[in-house]
């Protein structure tokens, strides 16, 4: 009994340690994410036919579409807890 609670702290430690730097820094994420759009948008306004602006903002566009669904899913199941 002794081994398997040594363990199941030591899977609880790295468990903790996963969460955080995978799923703690989303809200973090979204507003950079933000940010960057928000730069890319103003400089594609000065040179609206650049393609490695529009290219950039795409990324940023596809990136966002995958962090809000998930960042909304995740705080809303711990939010109803």
């Amino acid at each position: 009994m002794f081994r398997l609670t040594r363990k199941l702290h030591s899977i609880k430690r790295k468990l903790k340690t996963w969460s955080m730097t995978k799923f703690a820094n989303f809200r973090k994420q979204v507003e950079k994410n933000t940010n960057k759009l928000q730069l890319v948008e103003s400089m594609l306004i000065n040179d609206p036919h650049s393609l490695r602006l529009n290219d950039w903002h795409f990324r940023r566009l596809k990136q966002r579409e995958k962090l809000l669904p998930f960042n909304k899913c995740y705080w809303g199941n711990l939010a109803r807890k």
